[in-house]
């Protein structure tokens, strides 16, 4: 005959508890997990996509410049002024950048005074 072998369990109802929790756990990563395949495929088919275009937009920009004649423009050196002139737009944008964090300043201190 064959005899059954029964082992006691304490906290019966917590240790369902427990494992039930468990199985939500495992559930919510799956669903992630399904989400994220989704999100890869949609991505890889956006990067497909976008090489394609890229493809027909290089095929058309060579067929575009085997069309478009060769001109013999030569450069011509930058004259010393025009060189300088970024460095007075730099300095520029420097005093405007202090303006502007002296204005963002300004409203801190405003909303420090309502808050």
């Amino acid at each position: 005959m064959t005899e059954g072998f029964y082992a006691g369990i304490e906290n019966p109802v917590e240790l369902r508890r427990n494992l039930l929790e468990a199985s939500k756990d495992t559930i919510h990563n799956l669903q992630r997990f399904e989400k994220l395949k989704v999100i890869r495929q949609q991505k890889k088919e956006a990067i497909d996509k976008l090489k394609k275009t890229l493809s027909e937009i290089n095929s058309l920009v060579a067929k575009l410049k085997s069309m478009v004649p060769e001109s013999k423009i030569e450069r011509k050196e930058i004259p010393e002024y025009i060189k300088t002139a970024p460095k007075v737009e730099k300095a520029k944008a420097k005093t405007e950048l202090g303006r502007l964090h002296d204005e963002l300043r300004e409203v801190e201190e405003k909303l420090g005074k309502l808050g």
